[in-house]
């Protein structure tokens, strides 16, 4: 009688055995952790690299005075030989270039000391409209230089605004960025590490 108690005990449990081996078996794996965003590197930030590391045009453009009752001064890039060059261009009227003069503003504050930031602007006006442009936004770091006639732009093969173009110490492009740039992100920190080591 007892061993027929069992047998049936045995049956019984049989079901709850087996769904606990079930269970051990398929045991759900533990939530990982969500993955990190991937670091930006230069392609991710649009970044073109020059094929050939050629001098920079030497093409002339204008620093302005301070005071517009001033002369302006002619300049080319080869005057800033001896630091990395980013030479920016843009225009007043081009939208997404009036947005990322404030943060070029402030890049130069915080990073002036260790490349030239030559911002050049496509202007037609003499700089009276680059020169409101910086007083309405209070632009106080950046010095203002103007490609009257474009000339600099098409040596350099400028194709549209903003463009920034990166040089290295001994004059030689590197690449460059077409379009805006966030300068005070992970892209800007990016790209000094890129010119600190660049040769």
């Amino acid at each position: 009688m007892k061993n027929k108690s069992f047998f049936w005990l045995g049956i019984g449990l049989s079901p709850l055995v087996l769904g606990f081996w079930w269970m051990l078996q398929n045991k759900p794996e533990p939530v990982s952790q969500v993955a990190e965003a991937p670091k930006k590197t230069l392609v991710s930030i649009d970044f073109i690299p020059a094929k050939l590391k050629e001098p920079v045009p030497n093409k002339e453009f204008l620093l302005l005075s301070e005071d517009d009752s001033q002369p302006d001064t002619k300049k080319k890039l080869a005057d800033f030989a001896g630091k990395p060059i980013i030479v920016h261009f843009w225009a007043t009227w081009c939208g997404a270039c009036v947005d990322e003069i404030p943060e070029l503003d402030k890049f130069q504050e915080n990073f002036g000391d260790n490349f030239h930031l030559v911002v050049i602007a496509s202007d037609e006006t003499k700089g009276k409209a680059v020169r409101e442009f910086y007083q309405a936004h209070k632009i106080k770091n950046l010095s203002i230089f103007i490609d009257e006639k474009g000339a600099l732009a098409r040596s350099m093969k400028v194709s549209a605004l903003p463009t920034s173009i990166f040089v290295n110490t001994k004059g030689k492009e590197l690449g460059r960025i077409i379009g805006p740039v966030d300068w005070l992100g992970e892209p800007g920190k990016l790209l000094m590490a890129h010119l600190s080591k660049a040769k």
